[in-house]
């Protein structure tokens, strides 16, 4: 785990009670129980009593939001120099059942520091049921923070070189391997239960994509059919038009000869008086003529007699072909309806039995993975037993090598002893024969010489044998271990691939029932669908029925109104030519009023154009004439200002030198942030006057909107002449929780200079910390 960050300042062994003790707050997050939350509660806080820090615990659930402001105010409050937050961001369970432990965030807030800040302090899994587990993870916490000198007495982790505490690191990390393997492992079932998730969601997608595309398909096709019959209605009626068209032109044409002849015949039986005749005819000669004009007024009646007969022939006959037409239209397009309705039943009847067919064989691939499901129940059960008795027998075996090996290390332990207890007597034995050498003569010397030697090649001969056998016996040791280890290691990972096989099995087999679930449920859905479709057509089919009949109807009315309309047109003739006289005259009429109200209209748009024109000037000479007092008025200003500014200098050029370098700051601070940190924005100007009046300057405060300008034209109308100094303190980007970047600005109000800025930071103005800083810095700003 890594240690980042500042430490908690640390004591050596023994020097406890010589340091002043410090205060740390401490947050634990995490979904343990009671009683394993208050064990960790309890070794931590005898760790840190033990480092010579007190501690006090504030316990939440993992998923429960902390309140922040009151584990602030408590911390301030209580004088503490730490909030310690220990927060548990993830769980390892398998199979949702068996807690193996979870991964804990540690981080650290110095309270006091000039800079507050949340340091990382790097993670550490822990299995709070677990005690060995506990006390591990309360040392890397009190080593996270302390630093590599903290103190353990109530339990000492440092291993000997003794084999007792061999056997016990290997121990310890053969559990830490085991639990190492078992959280990739339980990562990885999480990932690909996620992945299976994913893959099940596409396919619920594709197939909803692909049943709505079947839908919208079936649904273009009827709306074309039903286009194409609406299109093919349209035709009749567009064709029956015509010939109602054509029939009431030849029956207006057929009236104006029957009245032309009747006219005639009026004409002949009244004829005009003549007014004057150039000669007296005679008797013979004027009845001559009058029979002359008699036969020819009835040849031409005959004759129009004879072509409205065959006229009145003609229309019935297109009347007849007309019907005869329809008849036969209508009854093509009743026998494509049932044909189409036939087809649609046929259709239905064969998906119907489809969908039956595919129920049944789910139903029997269902039964048949019920029964494979028990099967595999009942070997999974087998197998369970057959892994416990397994299990009780390695324990056995475990035993009895630990107790083999324990005996082996006792034997080479004491041959170790053995062989230095000789190697000591052989030296001492040595020693005294060199000793006694030494008196004895010179000839005696190089044979005792010769001798030790020998016996010293000899030793060491012993000696490297002797090493070479015992390095021999702890190198098979320790390969002996490792396959021990090994093949543990190997059997656990087999058995939880096993317990996966199995668990991947089972899901399968659910997902599979799923399916079929929801496959019963579509093809219900189609089945209910298809019942609405048949009724919907039968219902439309019916409709259609009822529309046909109506038409026969109105065409019998149509034709009995057309009889009574040639019956009544005689006696409607000179009430129709006078009517359409009168229309005549009344469209003349509308329309010289019509191009009357488009004329005024004309001119009043023409007008009111010229009023906008008119307005646009006078307007466009206001805004010249006010940008020109304004103008005025700027400048008029800036001459005061300029000779504001003259007297101010000659008056500070007469003044002495030490009163000029004690001139007095008069502030206006202006506040620009958001609605939501007034409160905020007013603690900070109290902190502000406070301030000031310490370090013998005024300041008077204003708070704008954000939408609020501040540049130079917008600040200074607002300033006395008596500041001095303005202020901008600008509410800008959000960083973090809390957190805004500040712009401070400063600008001279009594001369022409612009902003100039002298502070960007981060501050939490919700923090009393955050807030006397900006102030003290705001200060030592305008001070300098």
């Amino acid at each position: 785990m890594s240690c980042g960050g500042a430490k908690l300042p640390t004591v050596e062994n023994g020097a406890t009670s010589n340091f002043p003790s410090r205060k740390a707050y401490v947050v634990i997050r995490s979904e343990g129980g009671p009683s394993n939350v208050q064990r960790v509660r309890n070794i931590l806080s005898a760790d840190f009593q033990e480092n010579n820090v007190m501690t006090n615990f504030a316990l939440y659930r993992a998923k429960q939001s902390w309140n922040q402001t009151e584990i602030y105010n408590s911390a301030y409050d209580g004088q503490y120099d730490y909030i310690i937050l220990i927060d548990q961001i993830a769980k390892f369970t398998i199979d949702n059942q068996t807690q193996v432990g979870g991964k804990y965030q540690i981080r650290s807030y110095h309270v006091k520091s000039p800079n507050p800040n949340w340091l990382d302090l790097g993670q550490s899994t822990c299995n709070l049921s677990v005690e060995p587990s506990v006390q591990k993870f309360s040392r890397e916490v009190i080593r996270s923070i302390v630093g590599n000198s903290a103190v353990f007495k109530n339990h000492d982790f440092e291993y000997d070189e003794s084999l007792a505490d061999t056997k016990e690191s290997v121990q310890v990390n053969d559990a830490e391997a085991s639990n190492d393997l078992i959280v990739q492992i339980e990562m990885l079932r999480k990932e690909l239960d996620a992945e299976k998730k994913r893959t099940k969601v596409a396919q619920q997608e594709r197939d909803r994509l692909e049943n709505m595309l079947k839908l919208e398909i079936e649904a273009q096709k009827e709306k074309t059919r039903i286009a194409q019959i609406e299109a093919e209605e349209a035709t009749l009626r567009k064709k029956q038009r015509q010939r109602e068209i054509a029939e009431t032109y030849a029956a207006k044409k057929a009236e104006i000869e029957q009245r032309e002849a009747m006219e005639a015949e009026e004409a002949y039986k009244n004829p005009q008086p003549v007014v004057e005749e150039p000669k007296e005819l005679t008797r013979e000669e004027r009845l001559s003529i009058r029979e002359e004009t008699k036969r020819r007024q009835a040849e031409e009646r005959e004759a129009q007699r004879l072509a409205a007969k065959e006229a009145l022939e003609e229309r019935k006959e297109e009347r007849r072909r007309l019907a005869e037409l329809k008849r036969t239209e209508q009854k093509r397009l009743r026998e494509e309806l049932e044909a189409e309705r036939k087809e649609k039943e046929r259709l239905a009847e064969e998906d119907l039995q489809r969908i039956k067919d595919k129920v049944a064989e789910e139903r029997r691939q269902a039964e048949a993975l019920v029964q494979q499901q028990k099967e595999a129940e009942r070997l999974a059960a087998a197998k369970i037993e057959e892994e416990r008795r397994r299990e009780e027998e390695l324990q056995q075996e475990k035993k009895q090598q630990d107790k083999i090996e324990k005996e082996r290390a006792e034997a080479l332990a004491k041959e170790e002893r053995n062989a230095k207890r000789l190697a000591r007597e052989q030296e001492t034995l040595r020693l005294e024969e060199e000793r006694k050498n030494k008196i004895q003569e010179e000839k005696r010397q190089a044979e005792l010489r010769l001798a030790e030697l020998q016996s010293q090649e000899e030793t060491e001969k012993a000696e490297a044998e002797r090493l070479a056998e015992q390095k021999r016996i702890q190198e098979a040791l320790d390969k002996q271990r490792e396959e021990q280890i090994k093949l543990a290691n190997e059997q656990r990972i087999a058995e939880q691939k096993e317990k996966e096989a199995l668990a991947k099995k089972q899901l399968e087999e659910k997902r599979l029932e799923e399916e079929r679930i929801e496959a019963l449920r579509l093809a219900d859905l189609q089945k209910k669908q298809e019942q609405a479709r048949l009724d919907e057509e039968r219902r439309q089919a019916e409709l259609l029925a009822q529309q046909e009949k109506e038409e026969l109807r109105k065409a019998e009315e149509l034709e009995k109104q057309r009889l009574e309309s040639l019956r009544l047109a005689e006696e409607k003739k000179k009430s129709d030519q006078l009517r359409l006289e009168q229309e005549q005259e009344a469209q003349r009429m509308a329309e010289e009023k019509e191009l009357e109200s488009q004329r005024k209209e004309a001119l009043r748009i023409v007008e009111q154009e010229k009023k906008k024109e008119q307005d646009r000037l006078a307007e466009e000479r206001r805004q010249a004439e006010l940008l020109a007092q304004q103008k005025e008025e700027a400048e008029k200003l800036a001459e005061k200002r300029s000779k504001k500014s003259k007297k101010k200098s000659k008056a500070q050029e007469k003044k002495p030198q030490s009163a000029s370098t004690s001139k007095k700051v008069n502030a206006f601070v202006i506040i620009r942030g958001k609605e939501e940190n007034k409160k905020q924005f007013e603690d900070l100007e109290d902190h502000i006057e406070f301030d000031f009046m310490f370090a013998k300057a005024k300041a008077s405060t204003v708070i704008f909107e954000p939408s609020r300008s501040v540049s130079l034209g917008d600040v200074l109308p607002i300033v006395s002449e008596e500041h001095n100094t303005v202020i901008l303190i600008d509410q800008k980007d959000y960083v973090s929780e809390g957190k805004s970047t500040y712009q401070v600005k400063i600008m001279d109000s009594q001369s022409n200079e612009d902003w100039q800025e002298v502070l960007s930071q981060a501050f939490d103005l919700g923090s009393k910390a955050d807030l006397k800083q900006l102030s003290k810095k705001i200060t030592v700003h305008l001070s300098n």
